[in-house]
């Protein structure tokens, strides 16, 4: 399946992918994580450290010219997902965004694996944002200024917005609160999950008591 992670500039978008990474290497997945902006040691320290993390399940590429073709050759066999940081990046930018995920969503199906790709938004989302905490049901009203929504390749569909830094427009403390909306996801659940912005060290921490990842509940 093609999963999207998209939002804001600056709204957390690696910082969610990297903690989706985290998620799925504490269940055993095998994932590949391709960064067409930041260096491979950086994703890293985001990720966390050995101690912490099983690094022979993941594999990192830094490569700022990588496209669709590269992209597939470079997938393994057993890889269950593979990461992608971002999509404006992967290939020639003249290639508009819906025919750059059609191509990611027939990679997926021939190489059977789950691609979680981040995408910037429009500049249109700018002029229409609410001064208030947004919604799923607002989101897809909109839909027509931030575009993925209408993109059938996708399978999943999130939107992330640091909703207390957009509001507040200022510099806030280490902990601040972000929400993780799923707005598109065929066959299942749609809903919104809040999550925790530390800055020190940089990730996601769930607020809830459940404490259950990404993949628990939207599985």
């Amino acid at each position: 399946e093609l999963i999207v992670v998209c939002g804001r500039p600056a709204s957390g978008k690696t910082v969610f992918l990297t903690t989706m990474i985290r998620d799925a290497n504490s269940i055993g997945i095998k994932s590949q994580v391709f960064s067409l902006e930041l260096l491979s040691q950086h994703i890293k320290e985001r990720i966390g450290n050995e101690k912490d993390i099983d690094y022979s399940k993941i594999e990192i590429f830094d490569d700022y010219k990588c496209d669709n073709q590269i992209l597939e050759r470079k997938i393994r066999e057993n890889v269950d997902i593979v990461f992608i940081d971002y999509l404006q990046l992967l290939g020639d930018d003249i290639i508009n965004k819906e025919k750059k995920l059609l191509e990611l969503k027939d990679i997926a199906q021939r190489k059977n694996v789950t691609i979680i790709v981040i995408g910037q938004v429009s500049r249109k989302m700018e002029s229409i944002l609410p001064k208030e905490r947004l919604s799923v049901s607002w989101l897809k009203k909109h839909s027509n200024a931030w575009e993925y929504y209408l993109f059938d390749s996708i399978d999943r569909l999130i939107y992330v917005d640091r909703y207390e830094k957009r509001l507040n427009n200022k510099k806030l403390d280490d902990l601040e609160k972000v929400d993780v909306h799923v707005v598109k996801n065929k066959g299942t659940v749609l809903g919104t999950i809040e999550y925790v912005f530390k800055k020190k060290p940089l990730k996601f921490e769930l607020v809830s008591e459940s404490k259950k990842g990404f993949y628990e509940r939207f599985n």
